[in-house]
C-alpha cells in the first residue's frame, strides 16, 4: 500500500511561504532568490543577510503555523490525476505529513475542494518517524520529497520514492526510487508488482462487493 507526503509532493507550498515572508519583511520579490537546493532546511538563507534575524525567524514560524498558509497552496502538477489513479486501484492508504496537527481541518478541506481522494491524514511530530506511522498502517511505499524522510523510511526497510526537486538531487543512494515528475512516477508504479486486484480494502474505500459478501 502507498502513502503520500503533502508539501512538495501533493501541495506546492513553498511559493506561498516565500511570498508571505517577503510581504511581512517589507522586501521586494527581486531581493530573494527562489528556494535554492542547498537551503532545504533554511528558507531564510535565501534572504539578504540584513534581514536574517531572530525576528524574521519568528515571522517564518508564524507563517508555517498559520492554517491559512496551507489553504493558498496550489496542487503540484499532475498530482491530482496520479492520486486519483492510485485510489481507483485501491493502493492509496493515507497521507503522511509533518504539518502540525492544528492544520488538520484546513488540510482536509484543501484536499476535498481540489478533488483529491479522501484518505486519513496522519500528522507526524518528532521524535516519531513517518516510517513508524507507515508500519502501523501497513504502508510499504511513501512518495516523499525530503531527503531526510526518505533516508529514514529506507532504513526501516520500506520503499521511499522521491519526487525530484533541486534540493533532493544529491540523494543518490541505490535504495531510493526517483521520479522526475508525477507523470514519471505513475509510469514507475505501473511497473511495480502491486497486485491490487486481490488486495483487501481494510479502510472500506470502494470495496462494496467485499462488504456485501461479509454481511450476507
Amino acid at each position: 500500500m502507498i502513502a503520500l507526503d503533502l508539501d512538495g509532493v501533493v501541495a506546492n507550498l513553498t511559493p506561498v511561504v516565500m511570498r508571505r515572508l517577503v510581504e511581512r519583511l517589507g522586501l521586494e520579490p527581486a531581493d530573494v532568490r527562489y528556494w535554492d537546493p542547498e537551503h532545504y532546511d533554511d528558507v531564510l538563507a535565501e534572504f539578504p543577510e540584513r534581514v536574517r534575524t531572530p525576528e524574521a525567524e519568528r515571522i517564518l514560524s508564524e507563517i508555517y503555523g498559520d492554517p491559512e498558509t496551507y489553504r493558498e497552496a496550489h496542487p503540484m502538477p499532475h498530482a491530482l490525476e496520479a492520486a486519483q489513479w492510485l485510489a481507483r486501484r485501491k493502493l492509496l492508504t493515507a497521507y503522511i505529513t509533518r504539518r502540525k496537527p492544528h492544520t488538520r481541518d484546513v488540510t482536509l478541506e484543501w484536499l476535498r475542494e481540489r478533488g483529491f481522494p479522501m484518505r486519513p491524514v496522519h500528522h507526524v511530530e518528532r521524535p516519531e518517524t513517518k516510517a513508524e506511522v507507515a508500519a502501523r498502517l501497513g504502508v510499504s511505499i511513501l512518495v516523499e520529497d525530503s531527503p531526510r524522510e526518505a533516508r529514514e523510511f529506507a532504513e526501516a526497510g520500506l520503499t521511499p520514492i522521491l519526487i525530484e526537486h533541486r534540493y533532493n538531487r544529491s540523494l543518490t543512494e541505490p535504495w531510493v526510487l526517483r521520479a522526475g515528475s508525477w507523470e514519471a512516477l505513475r509510469g514507475l508504479l505501473e511497473r511495480l508488482p502491486l497486485d491490487y486486484r486481490e488486495r483487501r480494502d481494510p479502510l472500506g474505500y470502494g470495496n462494496k462487493r467485499g462488504q456485501h459478501g461479509r454481511n450476507a
